[in-house]
């Protein structure tokens, strides 16, 4: 499988609030070490954007703490099992890479909204 980037390769930015935030502005590259080319490029946060994903955490925190340690640990098994299944495509794609994370994701808000 060959994967092709473009001049202009996609940048990736923060997840705060269950909501994609595109940075501040500034960014740098991610290389792809097998083609050593810029595969994408990623944004640098903001002071205001750490402290938004800080607070962020902060207030999701109590829910967490409130979930019972076994269903806490379900998720996270599920977690890992979810990326130990996706290693080899990891290497391969990153739509991939992005797949498994929404799916984590969405996995993680089913069980803590209950």
């Amino acid at each position: 499988m060959s994967l092709t980037y473009t001049s202009a390769p996609e940048a990736i930015g923060h997840w705060i609030d269950n909501e994609a935030q595109t940075g501040g502005g500034r960014s740098q590259p991610v290389y792809d070490p097998a083609l050593g080319k810029v595969a994408r490029r990623v944004a640098l946060a903001t002071e205001a954007e750490v402290n938004a994903a800080v607070a962020s955490a902060a207030a999701a925190q109590p829910a967490w703490a409130g979930t019972a340690p076994q269903k806490r640990a379900r998720v996270l098994f599920k977690m890992r099992d979810l990326v130990e299944r996706h290693t080899d495509d990891q290497g391969t794609a990153p739509q991939k890479r992005a797949r498994v994370l929404f799916k984590m994701r969405d996995l993680v808000e089913r069980h803590t909204d209950d």
